[in-house]
């Protein structure tokens, strides 16, 4: 039976735990907290607004959405009694030199070899989507490239590199193939190629924070959980978490525990059982660094791209991406660029490297606006050919009465982070008593 007056502790205000707490409270459960160790909600997506032509735009700076379905958005307006606009942009790829490229497209391009290769493609995508509907094999265990390979999937990876999914950007040789083959199964694969995104009139932050506001217990920001203690295992009793906030610390009793933050940080101030924190403690995160800067007059980008020979891990650093987040402005747009983090070089390196190369596409970058650097695109190490499954991470659900999602589940977009949300709250939380 369900006890919905049980008290419930939700760690971390980004995407996933702010989905959780409006699925909760939509059934019933309102007796619930969000702790959020930032100033804001929404965590690594960051819309920040400038005042241009008489009014305020809203610009993307963190993570973006993928063209995806799911029901979140719908889920989100029914919630807020609130309708979000959005537009759907097509992205160029482009080279290094800003020449526009179409590796896939033999409309735009077409030669022999492509047109061949593009069948081979279709073939393995067919089969690619099969391994998704039916995804118990003892081969999910190895790195993607390993899994490729022994699939016969030759093409899948450089095709997966182009994609707008965040988990790849050429990073998703070395990660398990369960990881990516769970992160696909809301995706159409197929649309990859099309290169789209959907960005959002007011930003994407606001879906999150306009969420936030109609929830009965709105997130504890610049609250930080420092320590989680559960009961000892064959006992009853509370789960005590240590909360500080402005410098003060205190001890908030829970019933229930859903952790929607960082993973390897969990480990590192919760008891969790041995089981969880070997897995945990493996979970690395690539990180992301993005700035939004206004150009010089007359070089500003006046639309999207992909830099192709950037999509790759030997690039780190370099810029991968340039985001013109609106078409509603012509002339002067501010624009986002993005890179993956190169961890060899200082953040102020980082953001020289990004400029230059963006300063080399014939945009002169004049002010960076905001900057930022982000963990993301979690995934789990390797440890001597040591399996790791989703099997053994759902395994952990609901022990200790605790609860884990967010995007180690799926990172393919704020969207589908928050579709992983409902499904827990599904699986875990009966809407009737």
């Amino acid at each position: 039976m369900a006890n919905k007056s049980e008290r419930i502790c939700i760690i971390g205000g980004g995407p996933a735990g702010v989905a959780a707490a409006m699925y909760l409270q939509n059934k019933g459960y309102e007796n619930y907290e969000i702790y959020e160790k930032l100033w804001k909600v929404g965590g690594s997506i960051y819309s920040p607004k400038i005042y241009m032509n008489a009014r305020d735009y809203a610009f993307e700076t963190g993570d973006i959405s993928a063209k995806i379905s799911t029901d979140f958005i719908k889920d989100a307006e029914e919630f807020t009694n609130e309708k979000f606009k959005s537009e759907n942009q097509n992205l160029r790829l482009i080279d290094s030199l800003n020449n526009e490229i179409y590796p896939f497209n033999i409309k735009k391009e077409f030669s022999f070899k492509k047109f061949f290769y593009n069948k081979r493609l279709k073939k393995e995508i067919e089969k690619l989507k099969r391994i998704i509907d039916n995804p118990d094999n003892e081969d999910l265990s190895l790195t993607f490239k390993e899994f490729c390979k022994k699939k016969k999937l030759k093409k899948i990876s450089e095709y997966l590199s182009l994609s707008i999914i965040p988990f790849s950007n050429g990073q998703i040789d070395d990660i398990a193939a369960v990881f990516v083959i769970n992160r696909l199964k809301n995706y159409d694969i197929y649309d990859i190629k099309n290169m789209n995104l959907t960005l959002w009139d007011e930003g994407a932050q606001n879906i999150f924070k306009r969420i936030n506001e109609d929830l009965i217990h709105p997130a504890n920001v610049n609250s930080e959980v420092r320590k989680v203690q559960h009961p000892a295992p064959g006992t009853l009793g509370k789960i005590k978490v240590t909360i500080r906030y402005k410098g003060n610390e205190r001890v908030e009793e829970f019933d229930k525990l859903i952790l929607a933050g960082d993973f390897d940080e969990y480990a590192k101030y919760s008891d969790i059982a041995d089981e969880g924190k070997k897995i945990f403690e493996r979970i690395k995160y690539k990180g992301l660094v993005s700035f939004l800067a206004v150009f010089a007059d007359g070089k500003n980008p006046d639309k999207s791209g992909y830099i192709y020979e950037n999509r790759c891990i030997e690039n780190n650093g370099h810029a991968f991406m340039i985001l013109k987040n609106r078409d509603d402005i012509k002339d002067n747009c501010p624009c986002t660029v993005y890179a993956c983090r190169n961890d060899e070089i200082s953040l102020d390196e980082n953001l020289i490297l990004m400029a230059n190369d963006i300063n080399a596409l014939g945009y002169h970058v004049k002010e960076r606006l905001y900057e930022q650097e982000i963990r993301c695109f979690p995934y789990l190490t390797f440890d001597e050919g040591n399996d790791i499954s989703f099997t053994k991470l759902d395994k952990l659900q609901g022990k200790q009465n605790t609860y884990y999602i967010g995007n180690i589940l799926d990172s393919i977009s704020p969207e589908g982070i928050c579709a992983s949300s409902k499904e827990i709250v599904e699986r875990f939380f009966p809407k009737d008593e």
